[in-house]
């Protein structure tokens, strides 16, 4: 019985995860915020459709402490994201893995599968009777899914202050510059960055 709850458990994430991908494509258009958001509701979703059908909301139990290790690697995975720190990135990629793990271990240890549902989900059922289903959706799936993204939203700085000072700060360092230096093109094209380095030949006088 616990393998099989853990392996539907294991099932109803593998496809809430596709549909966020599937809605990832969709919002090709959006910023990756706007993406990973819609992304994380859909999956929310799917995950909830697995709680309904076998009548256990603990199915979602685990998917707020895995969502943020999917939607750290997709803002890592990004194109802009190249520009970014990547020690930096590795290190917030690490402890979301690491906190994920921990917690769902801690979950896993403790669920006997679909026979046991979280104790205050069970008072939800005797308090709220036949809205029970309305009140599982907004408060134990949706509700829970919102706090974690505006916490994950903590990651994107992470990204988001590398790609700001290297797009639009120093853009706007170089627009000036081009105009009071018309020969400072030269050098735009010759020196990263982000990491500017010597040319070799030039010193440090030039």
């Amino acid at each position: 019985m616990r393998t099989r709850a853990f392996s539907l458990t294991a099932l109803s994430y593998v496809v809430a995860f596709a549909a966020a991908a599937i809605t990832v494509a969709v919002l090709s258009s959006e910023s990756p915020l706007v993406r990973a958001f819609w992304a994380d509701v859909v999956a929310t979703c799917v995950v909830f459709g697995f709680s309904f059908k076998f009548n256990n909301s603990s199915f979602y139990d685990a998917y707020w402490s895995v969502a943020p290790v999917p939607i750290a690697i997709y803002w890592m995975l990004l194109p802009e994201a190249a520009a970014a720190d990547g020690l930096r990135q590795l290190v917030v990629a690490t402890l979301v893995t690491a906190w994920a793990l921990r917690l769902t271990y801690n979950w896993a240890r403790g669920w006997t599968g679909l026979d046991h549902e979280d104790w205050r989900y069970v008072d939800q059922r005797e308090n709220t009777g036949s809205l029970y289903w309305g009140v599982s959706f907004v408060g134990l799936h949706m509700m829970p899914t919102l706090l974690v993204f505006a916490g994950c939203t903590a990651l994107w700085p992470a990204l988001a202050i590398t790609l700001l000072f290297r797009f639009v700060s120093l853009k706007l360092i170089d627009d000036r510059m081009l105009a009071r230096r018309p020969g400072y093109r030269a050098r735009i094209e010759t020196v990263p960055a982000l990491l500017p380095r010597l040319r070799r030949g030039e010193t440090t006088n030039a």
